[in-house]
């Protein structure tokens, strides 16, 4: 981990680094899209905020950005740092990628034995394309690690209890299309998001 990654920083900082205004910092924590590293204890206090706290300044950015409102961006926010998937992924990815890698395997073999049970020509296309996605995974675990990610969220709210799915997938976004589970996610529901956080993380790298 670089020295950036382990600094705290301030409100302004905060807003050179991420390329926004120190009153949308501000916002964006009183309304509780961002929990502070550190809170303010008192009289002559700041708060301060880690490199886990610019990622995700800059994805809320990224989110407003494409058109997203409040309440949906809350829910993204709180449902990504409920999961912890971030902090891991940014703060040791090898440790993310090698800890997932089982889950993705096992999921896209399983994917091509279902596809194969159904003898359909049709498929083969995408059999093929499976197994390329397979290969790449065996063969990158002894190559060094390309920090990159997709963060996924499916949004259903036709159902009574709503039905969010939040995925981040520690690949490229032309593998995960590829995966007849995600197409089909992806019609299912009302609304789909796709952030490359790989380009968010090197943005924030490049500024520190």
């Amino acid at each position: 981990m670089c020295q950036g990654h382990k600094k705290l920083y301030l409100n302004k900082q905060v807003s050179d680094i991420v390329g926004i205004t120190p009153r949308q910092v501000l916002s964006w924590t009183e309304k509780g899209l961002i929990e502070p590293f550190e809170e303010a204890m008192g009289i002559g206090t700041k708060r301060r905020y880690n490199y886990v706290n610019l990622l995700e300044f800059s994805l809320c950015e990224s989110f407003f950005s494409i058109g997203l409102g409040f309440r949906a961006v809350k829910r993204v926010m709180d449902d990504l740092r409920k999961s912890g998937w971030m902090r891991e992924w940014a703060e040791d990815f090898s440790t993310y990628y090698l800890r997932t890698y089982k889950e993705r395997t096992t999921y896209i073999e399983g994917r091509i034995e279902e596809l194969k049970k159904l003898k359909r020509k049709d498929l083969d296309d995408l059999i093929m394309a499976l197994t390329g996605i397979l290969d790449t995974e065996k063969k990158s675990l002894d190559e060094p690690k390309e920090i990159v990610g997709v963060l996924l969220y499916f949004i259903d709210d036709q159902h009574k209890k709503k039905r969010n799915y939040l995925l981040l997938w520690p690949g490229s976004l032309e593998h995960l299309i590829i995966l007849s589970d995600f197409k089909e996610r992806i019609l299912a529901n009302t609304g789909c998001i796709f952030i490359d956080l790989g380009k968010i993380k090197n943005k924030i790298d490049k500024n520190l």
